[in-house]
């Protein structure tokens, strides 16, 4: 996700792997206790690829002289 952001143009990329997938599977117990398991082991292992989700931010700057900018002058 960091190289597809830079190659977006985005700067001061910062990617946080989310582990905690578990809760949807609170309707059945043996499915919870086997997701929570993985994701630990995961999280342990520092396997980002099979993170259940990611909390990015970045910031994109700002271009000088953009269509927009041009039409408000």
């Amino acid at each position: 996700m960091t190289r597809a952001f830079g190659a977006a143009g985005f700067t001061e990329i910062d990617v946080q792997p989310f582990y905690r997938a578990n809760d949807y599977f609170a309707f059945f117990t043996p499915a919870f206790i086997i997701v929570t398991l993985f994701e630990n082991l995961c999280r342990s292992l520092g396997l980002s690829t099979l993170v259940s989700g990611m909390v990015i931010s970045a910031r994109k700057p700002s271009s000088v002289g953009t269509a927009h900018d041009e039409k408000s002058a």
